[in-house]
């Protein structure tokens, strides 16, 4: 999929438990991605305008991995 359709994959499997946050957790699924397209990008020395505005699928990371995933084990929630 896409970057949009690999970000539906990841936001469907969030654990939905007490802590979580729609808002929040969809800000920092986007800044983590931003911050993967940046790495991605540093190496060219000219990026277009479309690089540097558009998030491609390997910029979302993979459900079970990424943001809110430190500390929780795989399929399980963080302990209050």
């Amino acid at each position: 999929p896409g970057a949009t359709g690999r970000a539906r994959l990841w936001l469907d499997s969030i654990t939905r438990d007490k802590g979580f946050g729609n808002g929040r957790t969809a800000r920092n699924l986007f800044e983590h991605a931003v911050a993967t397209q940046a790495t991605r990008l540093a190496p060219i020395e000219h990026p277009t305008d479309e690089q540097l505005t558009v998030l491609v699928a390997d910029d979302i990371p993979e459900p079970g991995s990424g943001p809110l995933t430190v500390g929780r084990p795989p399929g399980g929630s963080v302990n209050p």
